[in-house]
C-alpha cells in the first residue's frame, strides 16, 4: 500500500534549503514579496471589477485575499524557507496564521491613516487632505509591514524549540 501525505505536511528538508538568512536579507525578501503582491492585488481588482463587471467591493475583498495568498506562498517558499521545517504549525495553519497577521495589519493601517487625517485636517485646519493622504497612507503601510514582518516570524514561522543536548 502507498502512503498518503497529509495537506499540511511539510515537504522532507533537502539539501537545497539554504542557510539561516540574516535580519537585513529576509527583511528584503519580505518588502519585494510585498511589492509583489501589490502587482497581484491591483491586477485581480482590474481582472474582477473591471473587465468582468464583478461589484467593486467584492472584486476588492477577493483581490486582497488573493494577494495574501500569494505574499504566503513567496514569503514561504522565498523569505521564510529556512524556517519551514522547524515551525510549529504546519503549512495549512501558517496560511491561517498568515491571514491572521495581514488582518492586524489591515487595522494598523487604516488605523494610523484615519488617526493622522484627523490630526492633519484639525492643525492645519483644512477641510480634505489632497495630496498628504498619500503621507498619512506611506505612514499607515511601514507600521503595518513593520508589524507584519515581525508578526510572521514570531507567530507563523514560529520555530519549536530545539531539544536541550543531554549534559554530561
Amino acid at each position: 500500500m502507498g502512503s498518503t501525505k497529509r495537506v499540511d505536511e511539510e515537504p522532507s528538508p533537502s539539501a537545497d534549503v539554504p542557510a539561516a538568512l540574516g535580519m537585513r536579507e529576509r527583511f528584503t525578501r519580505f518588502a519585494a514579496v510585498g511589492l509583489s503582491g501589490v502587482v497581484v492585488n491591483l491586477g485581480v481588482l482590474w481582472l474582477l471589477a473591471g473587465l468582468l463587471r464583478l461589484r467593486e467591493v467584492l472584486a476588492s475583498a477577493a483581490a486582497i485575499e488573493l494577494s495574501i495568498l500569494w505574499n504566503f506562498a513567496l514569503n514561504s517558499r522565498f523569505t521564510y524557507r529556512d524556517r519551514n521545517a522547524g515551525a510549529v504549525s504546519g503549512f495549512a495553519a501558517r496560511a491561517l496564521r498568515y491571514n491572521l497577521v495581514s488582518l492586524v495589519g489591515l487595522a494598523l493601517q487604516l488605523g494610523t491613516f484615519v488617526l493622522l487625517r484627523a490630526l492633519l485636517l484639525r492643525y492645519l485646519e483644512r477641510e480634505a487632505l489632497g495630496d498628504l493622504r498619500y503621507l498619512a497612507q506611506c505612514a499607515g503601510i511601514a507600521l503595518a509591514t513593520a508589524w507584519s514582518f515581525a508578526g510572521n516570524l514570531h507567530f507563523t514561522w514560529r520555530q519549536a524549540p530545539r531539544p536541550r543536548e543531554a549534559m554530561p
